[in-house]
């Protein structure tokens, strides 16, 4: 089979899916050309329908969101194609768009660490079982005071939460 029998099976099978969706919702090449921001525009588009130039996997990708159908409903070649890239494609992890400081989350860990440490010696020592949400009041008086260095110091850190959880009792 030549290429060209590829590409107007193809360019067929995508203009009736194409006409479907224009008669349901008024679809025209223009609008789905700016929509979806299709390189080459409504003519790109009419040339693939037309069977004049093979749609390649960047078309297909566009064709298949815009219409909201599956590759393999107008192209079964690219849709194998697409299952064999995905096959070894790793997906990419997303680094974090705002700017951290690896140090402050270092000692937000520590203090998190320290602050369970703390309930459970106050809890152990003075027989006293801390209320469920005393760790967050506890992090959000560090937070409001501003005090996260002294909060990594153990010995410091019993101390405030005992006389929150006296408070809390």
């Amino acid at each position: 089979m030549s290429a060209k029998t590829y590409q107007e099976a193809e360019g067929q099978k995508l203009k009736e899916i194409f006409e479907r969706e224009k008669r349901a919702n008024k679809l025209t090449r223009p609008v789905f050309a700016k929509k979806m921001n299709f390189p080459g525009g409504p003519n790109l588009i009419y040339q693939h329908m037309e069977g004049l130039r093979p749609i390649s996997l960047e078309a297909a990708l566009l064709y298949a969101e815009g219409l909201g159908v599956g590759i393999e409903e107008f192209s079964p070649r690219i849709a194998e194609i697409a299952a064999r890239i995905s096959n070894h494609a790793k997906p990419r992890i997303a680094e974090p768009t705002a700017p951290y400081n690896t140090d402050l989350l270092d000692l937000y860990g520590e203090i998190l660490l320290n602050v369970d440490k703390a309930i459970a010696a106050i809890e152990a020592g003075f027989g006293y079982k801390a209320k469920p949400g005393l760790r967050s009041k506890v992090l959000r008086i560090l937070i409001e005071r501003g005090e996260s260095q002294a909060w990594t110091d153990s010995a410091r850190l019993i101390g405030q939460i005992a006389s929150l959880a006296k408070d809390d009792a």
